[in-house]
């Protein structure tokens, strides 16, 4: 993952230079920043709050995003491919052009628009899942 100049993630300040995939972001307060363009592939976002933030074009594809607050995000373009998304509130976020397959969703998952389910995953289907 490269990010291209200081971005201040609360208690993780990522400096300019290459970080490996798998950045641990767990419970981060992330709300209303501009982490547009960003590369997150497979990093761990349990619980991270991003309401409001921009996060056109982010790439968060195969993270754990599970219980994410996601309200009021600018999602527009983004790719949550094989994304864990159970527990997460996405509710009045922009999907627009939003790639959502395979990603995972459970009965607690909020605000995905009805249409968009058909690209994601119910977590019934994730292997070793057990309803809590």
């Amino acid at each position: 993952m490269v990010i291209r100049s200081v971005v201040n993630f609360g208690n993780h300040d990522q400096p300019d230079i290459n970080t490996p995939s798998g950045i641990d972001l767990a419970g981060a307060d992330l709300r209303a920043r501009d982490l547009s363009g960003l590369d997150l592939r497979q990093a761990r976002l349990v619980g991270v709050n991003l309401s409001g933030a921009s996060l056109f074009g982010i790439s968060v594809a195969g993270s754990d995003m599970r219980e994410a607050n996601l309200t009021g995000a600018d999602l527009r373009g983004a790719d949550l491919s094989y994304t864990d998304l159970r527990g997460a509130d996405l509710t009045g976020a922009d999907f627009t052009g939003v790639d959502l397959t395979e990603a995972y969703h459970d009965v607690d998952t909020k605000g995905v628009p009805v249409e968009m389910l058909g690209q994601m995953t119910p977590a019934t289907r994730l292997k070793g899942y057990q309803a809590q």
